[in-house]
């Protein structure tokens, strides 16, 4: 096995953006990466907002690498879509649909990577599309980063620091009130995404959801 990374000065592997390509590609404003994140399918698109609102992601990075790899008497190339970065490891994402994850060959072809990547510092997991489009996650995704990309005043988090010392708890309805002040919802959705407020990500986002500290909500 070989891995190739991109070139001095590049940041992907390969090219994903161009005029010839035959089907839709994007770019994605990733707020925690502060850049355009390039995809190539639906799937990749909904793997960034995922990974730009879970707050134990420190980092991530489109088409890292180029895996060789000997399969079946014959060299093939293998490309991640996607590097994590988790703090203590690292780990590759391939993604695919279930119904190509679920072929035999890929079946295989993941058990070997999954043994033979952690000799060069790498986790590796495949991730499917039904799996990154699965409610209420997404939609959940969807409304932190609507309201919450951009930074908040000083002001605005000691004015939620004075609010949460005294219930221990905000609740996303209390946006509605006014108690919060006019940006509100964009004050708990940033504090959401820089992980110092945390709530139940799989259920749906409603006015009786309950975000709470990082260390309140642990000793739950």
């Amino acid at each position: 096995m070989s891995i190739t990374y991109p070139k001095d000065g590049d940041i992907r592997i390969k090219t994903i953006i161009s005029r010839s390509n035959a089907r839709p590609t994007g770019k994605y404003p990733s707020w925690k990466m502060e850049r355009m994140m390039h995809w190539s399918t639906r799937h990749e698109l909904n793997a960034y907002r995922l990974l730009d609102v879970h707050p134990a992601v420190l980092s991530f990075s489109e088409h890292p690498l180029r895996i060789a790899v000997r399969w079946n008497g014959t060299i093939i190339e293998h490309w991640p879509q996607v590097l994590v970065d988790l703090g203590s490891w690292r780990e590759l994402w391939y993604i695919c649909t279930a119904e190509q994850a679920d072929v035999p060959d890929a079946l295989a072809l993941t058990d070997l990577l999954q043994t033979q990547l952690p000799k060069y510092g790498y986790s590796y997991r495949v991730v499917t599309g039904e799996m990154l489009a699965r409610q209420p996650r997404l939609s959940v995704a969807l409304s932190l980063l609507r309201y919450g990309r951009r930074p908040i005043a000083l002001a605005e988090r000691e004015h939620m620091r004075c609010l949460l010392a005294k219930t221990g708890f905000i609740l996303w309805g209390a946006t509605d009130s006014g108690i919060l002040g006019r940006r509100g919802r964009a004050a708990i959705s940033r504090l959401a995404l820089e992980g110092i407020l945390q709530f139940d990500y799989d259920a749906p986002l409603g006015p009786h959801t309950a975000f709470m500290l990082k260390d309140n909500l642990s000793r739950r």
